[in-house]
């Protein structure tokens, strides 16, 4: 059954001064909003595929609404693997009526098909709620919700971009800000405007290398394989597109000077490699201090990556080293 909101105030004939007050200030020229991030937050229940919905308030196309207590949305079950619903506020005009309700959204995490008409029906997306097939708690909750206040809108997830979808909406995003802006064929689209901001400095760290026979207790390691990865950070997602920049400074290289061998290094995002270190004419031993500092990838990522330096054996069969204790690995991250 649907929460119908009794405390509304914008369709035809309802609007106070008061009302109107307070309805300008929180909307201003958004589409959508909740006053805040506790108002109208989503938590699953205790009976069978319920979503709680705390009392809050918020607004859509002109109309405030607000709600005193607590309310209870009951799920349909799943048939087979995963169904997602769309928790929404559902706005009728000709009825003076809303309601906080929920529509099927298929197998996956998006938003679907919804009434979208202002001034006759209009569904303002909340959450993202996800049934299992035999289960009988909700498994996920996506925030779609939208609050903000004197110059700016915030979000958490980056699926709000699918129903804000006008060119000039201007949004922060976890740590990134969007526009909706037109791109050189005039067709919109989103855009970080924040690209080059950066998120974050993270040293990897040195693994998997067995200590030196030939240097015993210098504190040089040694590795050996045709293709291995000599230092590495696992990256959590940043929420935004991103680049990376690595630097890699110390003594490392070949074990021992050898005309008849080769080493290449690799800066690795996830499988791809953003730079490579070629050898040298002359020897290139790990008793050589060197400074490798290429630029930001051109490459564009996305998610939760492992950083990584990657030692790849071209030909001959000697040992690489290195001395940990005086080499680093950084890297730099950065919106893109």
């Amino acid at each position: 059954m649907p929460v119908v909101i009794t405390d509304t105030a914008g369709y035809e004939g309802t609007v106070d001064e008061p009302q109107w007050s307070e309805l300008i200030a929180g909307a201003g020229g958004r589409q959508y909003g909740v006053r805040g991030p506790d108002s109208w937050r989503a938590t699953i229940g205790a009976v069978d595929r319920e979503v709680r919905i705390s009392a809050g308030t918020g607004f859509g196309w002109g109309v405030l609404d607000r709600t005193t207590s607590e309310g209870s949305i009951v799920l349909p079950p799943s048939p087979v693997g995963s169904t997602w619903h769309l928790i929404h506020v559902h706005r009728d005009w000709q009825a003076n009526r809303s309601e906080i309700d929920a529509i099927p959204a298929g197998n996956s995490a998006t938003i679907p098909e919804r009434a979208n008409t202002p001034g006759e029906l209009d569904d303002q997306p909340l959450w993202l709620a996800r049934v299992d097939a035999g289960r009988s708690q909700v498994q996920e909750l996506i925030d779609l919700r939208v609050w903000g206040s004197d110059g700016g809108s915030f979000a958490t997830s980056l699926l709000v971009r699918q129903y804000l979808d006008r060119v000039g909406t201007v949004i922060r995003i976890g740590n990134a800000t969007w526009a909706r802006m037109l791109d050189a064929l005039g067709q919109p689209t989103w855009s970080a405007v924040d690209s080059g901001r950066l998120l974050g400095v993270y040293p990897l760290k040195w693994f998997g290398m067995a200590p030196s026979g030939s240097l015993p207790g210098q504190g040089v390691t040694v590795f050996g394989n045709q293709t291995q990865i000599l230092a590495d950070f696992n990256l959590p997602d940043p929420g935004v597109p991103y680049r990376v920049q690595m630097m890699a400074q110390g003594f490392w290289g070949r074990e021992f000077d050898n005309t008849g061998a080769r080493i290449d290094f690799d800066m690795m995002v996830g499988d791809t490699p953003i730079a490579t270190w070629l050898p040298p004419a002359d020897s290139y031993t790990f008793t050589n201090w060197r400074s490798w500092s290429p630029w930001p990838s051109t490459q564009v990522f996305n998610g939760a990556k492992r950083l990584g330096f990657r030692a790849r054996r071209i030909y001959g069969q000697p040992y690489g080293a290195v001395k940990e204790s005086e080499s680093i690995v950084v890297a730099w991250v950065y919106s893109a």
